[in-house]
């Protein structure tokens, strides 16, 4: 790997703004806590780089959690992605994972009793975070 190269993984921001939403994407379980605990209502995607499913569901940055985000600005979206399925639990411990995708659905940082395996519609997100209010 060449210096140059080197240098521009360095620099690349540990959160950054997935193209064409207002999804929030991070790697690490500090910033995924900042987000959480810093805003009222969050939603969390859970996903993994390697997960056919994840992959499917995100639709190349235009799939449901990507739609709900654009409609829904008072909400904050965040998906906390790892390179492996393997690597969810420990990247993220505390969330009760089992498996990519997962939402997990908080108001004013504390995390609901509701969460979800799998990807959820427009429709089941907007539910969910309504029954937050």
């Amino acid at each position: 790997m060449n210096k140059l190269m080197m240098l521009s993984l360095i620099l690349l921001p540990a959160h950054m703004m997935c193209a064409g939403s207002r999804v929030i994407e991070v790697k690490n379980s500090a910033l995924l806590e900042q987000k959480i605990n810093g805003n009222p209502l969050v939603v969390v995607e859970f996903a993994a780089d390697n997960c056919g499913h994840c992959k499917s569901y995100d639709k190349n940055g235009n799939g449901e959690f990507h739609q709900f985000s654009n409609e829904t600005p008072q909400v904050t979206c965040v998906k906390a992605t790892v390179a492996s399925v393997d690597g969810v639990s420990r990247t993220f411990p505390g969330y009760k994972l089992n498996g990519t995708p997962s939402f997990r659905f908080f108001k004013n940082g504390q995390m609901a009793p509701y969460t979800s395996s799998g990807g959820l519609s427009k429709e089941a997100i907007k539910s969910n975070v309504a029954s937050l209010k």
